[in-house]
This record gives C-alpha cells, structure tokens and sequence, in this order.
C-alpha cells in the first residue's frame, strides 16, 4: 500500500544524532565537512549508509529486549486506553529485530537468538494488546480519544480502517 511506504520513507527521513568515527571532506549530498569525534544530525538513511562505511555511528540504535520487555509489563499494567510509546515503535522493534537475528546467525550466537525470540514474544503481545484496543475504540467510536496515544504506523492503520469502513457502509448500509 502506498500509505505504509511513505510512513517508512517517512521514518528513514527522520534525522538521527550521528557520532563521526573518520573525518570526511567529499560526501554527496552532505555540505559539511565531517570531522573526526564530533556529532551530527543525519537522515536515518544517510546515517545508516555512512555507519555501513565506518564513518559514522548512530547514536540511537537498536532497541534492546529489556526495552521492549518495560514496554509490554507498561501495556499489562493499564486498564483503558494504551500508554504513549514511541513514535515508530513498530518501525523501530522490527529493524532492531532483523539486525539482531541477523549478527545472531551470522555469529551462531544461541543466547542472542533467544534474545531475540523473546523479544519477538514482547513485541507480538504488544502489538495484540494495542490492536486490541484500536478495535474497541472504533467499534465504539472513540478513536479520537485513543488516537493521542498512538504511533504513527497505528494511526495510519487507523485511517485505513476508517477508510474501509466508510466504503462498506455507503455500499451496504447507505441508501441514496
């Protein structure tokens, strides 16, 4: 669907605090000198690419179990509603996962791919729990008192349901 790649073009836009490991004159795109030690904003995608190269590191990087383990107990402990969380959880838990799967492998790292399934357990009854509760919202038709505490990937899911909705009854329910 064209709505989720522009979310994550969306996401691989967002600017990133980046550490500088080797000085750099001639980067395309980029009219900034990098120097050795210091810290830039970068566009995730730019970041990721330079951190490919071993120019830079970026700063805010995969999200780690524990994380996502204080996110799920947050999401057992409401009643009503969802808790705030980030912006791009979903975008972010599953890069973090991808990449953590993947040095998992690749090194034959048997605790880290437990890890990993852990947080593949987290991550799947978070997203229940908050679906859940996206679900109820609209079939009660209070999605605008939820929708504050939703991401960006939630909220998008949100418009194609109403989208969806809308459709269905004009063709079904309405009469002209």
């Amino acid at each position: 669907m064209l709505q989720l790649k522009l979310l994550n073009i969306l996401y691989e836009l967002q600017p990133v605090r980046t550490t500088v490991l080797r000085s750099c004159k001639n980067i395309p795109v980029i009219d900034v000198t990098l120097q050795k030690g210091s810290q830039i904003s970068l566009p995730r995608f730019m970041a990721e690419i330079l951190e490919s190269q071993g120019i830079v590191e970026v700063g805010e990087g995969i999200i780690a179990q524990q994380d996502i383990a204080k996110v799920k107990f947050a999401h057992m402990q409401q009643r009503g509603g969802i808790p705030k969380i980030d912006e791009f959880f979903y975008t972010k838990v599953k890069y973090s996962i991808k990449k953590l799967l993947s040095k998992a492998k690749l090194e034959g790292d048997i605790v880290l791919l437990r890890t990993v399934e852990k947080m593949r357990e987290d991550f799947i009854d978070i997203s229940s729990i908050r679906l859940s509760a996206l679900f109820r919202a609209f079939q009660l038709k209070g999605v605008d008192v939820i929708e504050k505490s939703c991401t960006m990937e939630e909220k998008e899911l949100l418009n194609i349901i109403k989208t969806a909705y809308n459709k269905w009854i004009k063709e079904y329910v309405e009469f002209d």
